[in-house]
């Protein structure tokens, strides 16, 4: 991620810089040690020095103001990252009941769960039968909570992709809990939206890198209608001329990959 920042500071050529998304705690049990491996705004900022860059980086917290003339306005004290571990262990504290309450609720999945599980991969299936041939491997997804279990498919058969069990023939194994698998069947945004709760448990194996990459249109893969309206959108259009070169070169690169 700070070479991500450091690369995109350095390439657009602005004049300012300010990173940002890195003041977020996670306080859910599992999810504590990721606090402790998190960079944040201060560790961005310095390794933008280090690159000896004439650019300038600045720290932007909640509620303070950046002022074409008069520059950075700060409108509350600076974070003191070096407390951030034992605020975040405060938080933890602090909410623990309201973080058991909303575990439990993620794993209470509709009843009929593994129907919808099943009805929507043969669906995506049908409607994008290269996904198959491209991805070629068994995925296993172990279902935390009520309805749950272990369902594998297994896209190198012909028929009966679908059964129950750990066969332990696969390349990716996806750990998540009911409620938010019915989440990710019926929402177009739902695995964007998981993988950046953190509460989604990728294990790849060797080999898997490319059947990733297609494994969100396994899960939810949209009807013909709603890609028709996204072509149509005004929003579309303007993204396409803003960035048409960009856009232009992605097309030509998913047409090249699919050959």
């Amino acid at each position: 991620m700070l070479s991500n920042f450091v690369h995109s500071a350095l390439t657009t050529g602005a004049k300012a810089v300010v990173p940002f998304a890195g003041g977020f705690a996670l306080l859910a049990d599992k999810l504590l040690w990721m606090n402790e491996v998190k960079t944040t705004p201060i560790n961005a900022l310095a390794a933008l020095r280090s690159m000896d860059s004439p650019l300038m980086g600045f720290e932007m917290n909640p509620g303070d103001i950046w002022d074409n003339r008069a520059g950075l306005i700060r409108v509350h004290p600076g974070v003191k990252w070096e407390q951030r571990l034992a605020m975040i262990d405060r938080l933890h504290r602090k909410h623990a009941s309201e973080l058991q309450h909303i575990e439990e609720e993620e794993r209470q999945g509709p009843p009929d769960l593994y129907h919808l599980f099943e009805s929507r991969i043969i669906q995506n299936l049908r409607s994008f039968p290269f996904l198959r041939h491209r991805m070629n491997c068994s995925v296993l997804f172990v279902v935390e909570g009520q309805p749950g279990g272990q369902w594998e498919i297994d896209l190198r058969r012909s028929n009966r992709l679908l059964r129950e069990g750990d066969s332990g023939d696969w390349l990716i194994r996806v750990t998540i809990p009911s409620r938010l698998l019915a989440h990710v069947l019926m929402d177009p945004d739902g695995w964007e939206t998981l993988g950046i709760s953190y509460k989604l448990d990728l294990y790849l194996r060797k080999r898997a890198r490319i059947p990733e990459a297609l494994l969100s249109r396994l899960i939810y893969t949209p009807s013909p209608s709603s890609l028709l309206r996204l072509l149509l959108a005004p929003r579309f259009a303007e993204l396409v001329i803003r960035r048409r070169h960009e856009f232009f070169r992605m097309v030509r690169d998913k047409f090249v990959g699919l050959s």
